[in-house]
């Protein structure tokens, strides 16, 4: 089975819509159904996302019955709602695969080739069936296509002849692997490719989970071309999940070859789980950057789900929004330029581990506080439509960057401990996300195969925070970025392993003339609390654990001790890198430090007095996004703090303010903000 790639063209920029998801199962009648719609007609949402269960439709092989979905078709027919269709081609119906016996549904993709025939027809059933509905608007391919390796039959072929192309001879394979298999077709499983231990090769490894990423963006696009078959009028959207545990998971540039509208799944109870919960707005920012990567020209995305209301049973740090949250989770969204915000769900399923959890609505569809914040929030995107529509993200200059690779590697090597664990690579990358988003500068997260390195634009600054595999074929791209007026800095680990997990400073690195410093030791200390003095500003950076030692070539000490080097500054070029090959990351976000504040602030200075509108914020919990439109700018200010907090906001354009939404009070003539505890603002410049 051979995946083909389809495209579809563009899609058009509108007003952020709410809406969610409603659930149907077998059983509801038809005046159930119809009350789910209509209350969220009532309550102004737009849109509503249903799951199409293969595993409810498919009553006897070959046999389907349409009963409760086509009752939801009409409904949403009948009240003006779109419709956003989620197939479930990989959860074949128990009367035609055993392995859908006793599950709802699952995150599992499809195990075996012979399992292509069967859920193609079940694509073609439910796509020719619904595709002329007028509420049908979007077909979504799967839901939350997260599902870490498995070693099903299928997967297990496809690798072979992945690994043969990558090796092209099995000698090659062997050499690498330490194995000595007499072809690629004997190859078997083996659970060192799911995680090594102490002294097994890292190489097949790393294959494994390389290939994964290309296996699961395979069974996307295959999706996408059954669909294709039927119907190519109506655009495609999937929703990858806890993206912060799942990155390395997800190839986003090749998704944009068949995927319209990129979309996330942000549950604060499953995905924000290291966050305290009134920082949640910065999780879901952080999210929502690392989305706009994925698309980086019109960078449009939607919030896919965003948790509605209790959980009972569910979720690992279980909790209910209130209205302040919803409030502030809306926002953010609508901040990060998300066109779409739905909640997970409408709705309490009847069954299952979420049984009457997670609805907006009160049982019986009965109001709360939470769907009355949200009607609020849709009456001011209605009320000024017109520059909700056109906004769009502002340009970033300052891009973090990420590499599948180091995920691969904290997830393979890592331990409880905080500095190392499998969380310590995006703890390190959000630092620095969440001090960008304290200053108001808008910032891009993108992987490092899919950066514009040679871009002509010059200052720009690119962070690699705690990238602890940086791949050498990028080394001419990289150097090349720097040498034509652009900084890089890098902390944490980062630079220290080549993308098969090869240690630069053992065999030496290719990116030591673009640093001017070598790396001479990586020394770790029984206190965790790490000072780093820098020799300007009276600014000390905290750290964990580690306190890595430099040796300078060409490069300029930035940090000294008792003679040794802990950072360096170089100039390349027209540009320089900076290395601070400390974890200061895993730190700062544990414990916001105002140093690490001023530090961040020097580095970015010339982005940040050329940002039009921004916060001269180093120390306190307020964020601020802006989005611009024809005419003006749109700014979300929250304070992510139970405590009051006050700060500067600069405004370098001759837009005025007005806020469209929280207490005017809040902003002086002079610029001054004091925010309440949990507060938020919107400002439209105009």
């Amino acid at each position: 089975m051979l995946f083909a790639v389809s495209v579809f063209p563009r899609l058009q920029a509108q007003t952020p819509e709410i809406g969610g998801e409603v659930w149907i199962e077998p059983g509801y009648s038809e005046k159930q159904i119809d009350d789910f719609f209509r209350i969220m007609k009532e309550n102004k949402m737009t849109t509503a996302r249903m799951f199409i269960m293969w595993n409810q439709i498919e009553v006897q092989p070959g046999v389907f019955d349409f009963t409760p979905y086509d009752h939801a078709f009409r409904a949403a027919e009948k009240y003006g709602l779109k419709v956003v269709a989620t197939l479930t081609a990989s959860e074949p119906a128990p009367c035609i695969n055993k392995r859908s016996y006793y599950h709802l549904h699952t995150h599992r993709i499809i195990e075996d080739e012979e399992e292509f025939g069967p859920a193609a027809e079940y694509v073609r059933q439910v796509v020719t069936r619904y595709k002329d509905s007028p509420a049908l608007e979007y077909w979504w391919l799967i839901n939350e296509p997260g599902q870490w390796p498995a070693a099903s039959s299928y997967a297990i072929d496809r690798f072979q002849d992945w690994l043969q192309e990558k090796y092209g001879s099995i000698d090659e394979l062997n050499r690498l692997w330490f194995t000595a298999f007499p072809d690629f077709e004997s190859i078997p499983y083996s659970p060192v490719w799911d995680r090594i231990d102490s002294w097994s090769s890292n190489t097949a490894y790393y294959d494994w989970h390389k290939f994964w990423r290309d296996f699961l963006t395979g069974y996307l696009r295959w999706v996408t071309d059954e669909i294709r078959k039927y119907d190519t009028e109506h655009p495609v959207t999937v929703n990858p999940h806890t993206v912060f545990d799942n990155m390395a998971q997800y190839d986003f540039f090749r998704w944009r070859e068949f995927v319209d509208v990129l979309g996330m799944s942000i549950h604060p109870s499953w995905a924000l789980t290291d966050f305290r919960k009134e920082c949640y707005p910065f999780g879901i920012a952080g999210s929502c950057d690392l989305m706009k990567g994925f698309r980086a020209d019109d960078n449009e995305i939607w919030v896919s789900e965003i948790q509605g209301g209790s959980n009972i049973f569910s979720g690992w740090a279980p909790g209910c929004p209130d209205k302040t949250d919803i409030e502030q989770w809306l926002w953010t969204s609508i901040g990060s330029s998300a066109k779409r915000i739905l909640f997970w769900c409408i709705n309490p399923r009847p069954q299952g581990n979420e049984a009457g959890e997670w609805a907006l609505f009160g049982y019986g569809n009965t109001k709360s506080e939470r769907s009355e914040m949200a009607m609020d929030v849709a009456e001011i995107l209605e009320e000024y439509s017109a520059e909700f529509a056109s906004s769009k993200a502002m340009p970033a200059a300052v891009t973090i960057i990420t590499t599948p690779e180091s995920q691969f590697m904290f997830e393979a090597r890592g331990d409880s401990r905080s500095f190392r664990d499998r969380k310590s690579n995006y703890k390190s990358y959000m630092a620095w996300h969440m001090m960008f988003t304290r200053l108001g500068i808008p910032v891009q997260m993108i992987e490092a195969d899919d950066y514009d390195w040679d871009s002509p634009q010059t200052g720009r600054t690119v962070v690699f925070p705690d990238m602890i595999s940086v791949p050498s074929y990028l080394k001419n791209e990289i150097c090349g970025y720097v040498a034509r007026g652009n900084m890089l800095i890098a902390d944490g680990l980062s630079f220290q392993f080549d993308e098969e997990s090869v240690n630069y400073a053992t065999v030496g690195s290719p990116y030591e003339e673009l640093f001017g410093a070598r790396l001479n030791d990586v020394v770790f200390q029984m206190n965790e609390e790490v000072d780093v003095p820098l020799n300007y500003g009276g600014i000390t950076l905290k750290a964990s654990a580690y306190l890595s030692e430099l040796t300078p070539v060409t490069a300029q000490p930035i940090s000294e001790k008792d003679g040794k080097v802990y950072a360096t500054r170089n100039r390349y070029g027209d540009g320089e890198a900076v290395w601070i090959p400390q974890v200061t990351g895993v730190r700062e976000f544990e414990n916001h430090d105002a140093d690490f504040g001023h530090f961040v602030l020097g580095e970015v200075r010339d982005i940040f007095e050329s940002t039009p509108i921004v916060l001269d914020n180093v120390n306190t919990d307020i964020m601020m996004q802006t989005l611009e439109f024809n005419g003006g700018y749109i700014s979300v200010i929250i304070n992510c703090s139970l405590n009051p907090a006050k700060t500067d906001l600069i405004n370098r354009t001759d837009k005025k303010p007005q806020i469209i939404w929280g207490d005017a009070a809040s902003l002086s003539n002079s610029g001054k903000l004091k925010m309440q505890p949990r507060q938020t603002l919107v400002i439209l410049w105009k």
